[in-house]
């Protein structure tokens, strides 16, 4: 649970300076995340399967799913994100409901 904590602190501190020095949503948060996966999961895992033959191939394929997930989680958003953008920009009320 510490470690949980820990991680998720660590993630929104990395994110914010990163997204000071890009400026760009999707590349911070994909750098971020990324970052804390591996850290995160290769201590978590690591300390679980450490009896497994193969625990660094297990860590990294967890890791490479995780990371992946995440990563088209936030293409998603951030598609939403400028498609929301441009409607408002163009005058287009379809998110008028919900703003």
């Amino acid at each position: 649970m510490l470690a949980e904590t820990a991680a998720a602190i660590g993630e929104i501190i990395l994110f914010s300076v990163l997204f000071n020095k890009i400026k760009t949503f999707t590349t911070s948060t994909i750098i971020s995340i990324t970052v804390i996966f591996i850290i995160h999961n290769t201590i978590k895992d690591y300390a679980a399967l450490n009896a497994e033959p193969d625990v660094w191939k297990i860590i990294i394929n967890n890791t490479l799913i995780d990371i992946g997930i995440m990563a088209s989680y936030v293409f998603i958003i951030s598609v939403m994100i400028k498609f929301r953008a441009y409607l408002k920009v163009y005058n287009i009320p379809f998110f008028n409901y919900f703003t």
